[in-house]
């Protein structure tokens, strides 16, 4: 008989490899950039209000940030209620003149929301976007939901994420009313991997580098096949590519080896 999770973050088991999930899942999207938005506890009713207008206002934050991306970088990142200190508007000039303006610029995100102690709603937002000033989203979020209070950090690699998740995280990602827990942009892990897609030589196919617990998931329901030669290389074909020269991979994280081997 075979046991399917129940994938309820109220059991023990389920939550602990739904929380392994979440943070490998939001370190493959190679984040460049932390971002916190807060609520003003003085609005709305209560917590769940609140944390409805925080993910409205996340919603509306990220259509002005394209929005703002679209234009020529002398004209980006204004600030409407009070003048930015020369030394930051400096800094801030420096990082446009590295972004040109794209007619369809697209920004991946990866979000879960935290209880604070007081029971206030926080959400954290991992990004993978050009640089966006703090001041001038702070200013949007003041003018969305009196909201001010905002953080946003540059993640220079790929652990560091991973400490930003598991500390944010805890036991689950809070939960507010039937709101998510967390949600990602479709593009999160699909175009992170198209940008790392190898075509070998040996072959006229290309290799997707999915991720590993991907791969484990076809491997059971889609019955791939695997085997792992000398040098500890990953092998694996797809049904249709009988001949096994599909792709090759290299050796999984530590925390899915066992389910690999």
């Amino acid at each position: 008989m075979l046991v399917l999770p129940c994938r309820c973050w109220a059991c023990e088991d389920c939550a602990r490899q739904r929380r392994q999930n979440l943070i490998y899942d939001a370190a493959q999207g190679a984040p460049t950039a932390l971002l916190t938005l807060t609520v003003n506890p003085k609005i709305g009713a209560g917590p769940l209000e609140r944390a409805g207008m925080l993910t409205s206002a996340f919603v509306k934050l990220r259509k002005l940030i394209i929005k703002q991306l679209q234009k020529p970088p002398a004209s980006r990142w204004d600030l409407q209620n009070k003048d930015r200190d020369p030394k930051i508007q400096h800094r801030v000039n420096g990082h446009n003149k590295r972004t040109p303006a794209e007619a369809k610029p697209r920004i991946a995100w990866f979000g879960f929301m935290e209880r604070t102690q007081a029971g206030e709603p926080h959400v954290h937002i991992l990004l993978r976007a050009p640089f966006i000033p703090q001041d001038w989203i702070s200013e949007q979020m003041e003018r969305l939901i009196s909201a001010p209070i905002v953080w946003i950090e540059a993640i220079e690699h790929v652990g560091k994420a991973v400490r930003y998740v598991t500390k944010y995280v805890g036991k689950a990602p809070a939960q507010f009313g039937r709101l998510k827990r967390y949600w990602q942009s479709l593009n999160w892990l699909s175009e992170h991997r198209e940008k790392k897609a190898h075509d070998w030589k040996r072959g006229t196919y290309t290799v997707r580098r999915e991720n590993w617990r991907e791969l484990i998931q076809q491997r059971v329901v889609d019955r791939w096949s695997w085997w792992k030669d000398e040098n500890a290389i990953w092998h694996f074909t797809k049904p249709e590519h009988s001949n096994g020269a599909y792709g090759l991979r290299s050796p999984p994280p530590p925390a899915l080896a066992s389910e690999v081997e």
